[in-house]
C-alpha cells in the first residue's frame, strides 16, 4: 500500500486541467502526448495522469471513464469530483468523514502513515488532495444522479408546517371576532432518493384525509 497516493508538484496545472475537461472533447486516451497537445507541456504536468486515475476519471490504460464525461456538465461537476475524491481517498474518509475540512497537519500525519514519502512529497500529496477538494462540493448529492454514481444514505425532506384551528375551541367561540386557539403540526418525511412523485402524492393525500376530513376532494 505504500506510496500509492498520487501527488503533483504543480496544483495549478491540475486545477487548470480539470477546467479543461469541461470545455474540450473526450479524447480516446489521456497520456503525455495528449497533455502536450492541449498545452500541458511541462514535465511536471505528467503527474496529472495518476491523479486522474486515482479519482476515477480515467482507466489504468488512460481511457476516459464515465466520470470524466459526467464532469463535463458544469452544473454537476463539483459534486461529481467530490464523489471521485471520496472513492479515491476512501481510507482517508474512513478516518475523517469530513477529510476536506481537516487541517494540514492532520492530513500530513495520515499521508505519513500510508506512504514512505519524505516530507517534501508528503506536502505535495496533501496539497494535491486540498487542491482537488477546493474544486469539489461534498455536502449534497448530484441532482438527478443515479444511485450508482452518488447514493446518500437517506434523504431528509421537510414536507409541511401547518396551523390548524382547534375544533373544540371553534365550537365554544362566543362570536366570530373571538380569539381562536390553534396548534401547529410540523411533519418531516424521510424518503430514499429514489422516491418518485407518486410517493409524495400518496403522502399528501393521506395527510389531507386525516387532518382535513371535511375538506372537499
Amino acid at each position: 500500500m505504500a506510496n500509492e497516493l498520487p501527488l503533483t508538484t504543480n496544483t495549478a496545472s491540475l486545477t487548470r486541467f480539470l477546467t479543461h475537461i469541461q470545455g474540450s472533447g473526450v479524447p480516446a486516451k489521456v497520456d503525455r502526448s495528449y497533455l502536450k497537445s492541449v498545452g500541458f507541456k511541462s514535465g511536471n504536468d505528467g503527474y496529472i495522469i495518476p491523479v486522474l486515475k486515482h479519482i476515477g476519471f480515467i482507466s489504468t490504460s488512460g481511457a476516459p471513464e464515465t466520470r470524466w464525461r459526467s464532469y463535463r456538465d458544469k452544473t454537476r461537476a463539483p459534486k461529481i469530483l467530490a464523489q471521485g475524491i471520496q472513492e479515491g481517498y476512501a481510507d482517508l474518509f474512513e478516518v475523517y468523514p469530513e477529510a476536506y475540512r481537516k487541517d494540514e497537519e492532520a492530513l500530513r500525519n495520515w499521508v505519513r502513515s500510508k506512504t514512505e514519502y519524505d516530507e517534501v512529497k508528503v506536502g505535495h500529496a496533501v496539497k494535491t488532495f486540498q487542491a482537488l477538494g477546493a474544486m469539489a462540493e461534498f455536502d449534497k448529492p448530484v441532482d438527478g444522479q443515479s444511485d450508482a454514481e452518488i447514493t446518500p444514505a437517506e434523504a431528509s425532506v421537510p414536507i409541511v408546517q401547518a396551523t390548524v384551528p382547534n375544533a373544540a375551541a371553534l365550537a365554544a367561540s362566543p362570536s366570530p371576532g373571538a380569539t381562536t386557539p390553534s396548534f401547529n403540526i410540523n411533519i418531516e418525511l424521510h424518503l430514499p432518493p429514489s422516491a418518485d412523485a407518486d410517493t409524495y402524492d400518496k403522502f399528501f393525500a393521506a395527510m389531507k384525509k386525516h387532518l382535513f376530513p371535511d375538506a372537499s376532494a
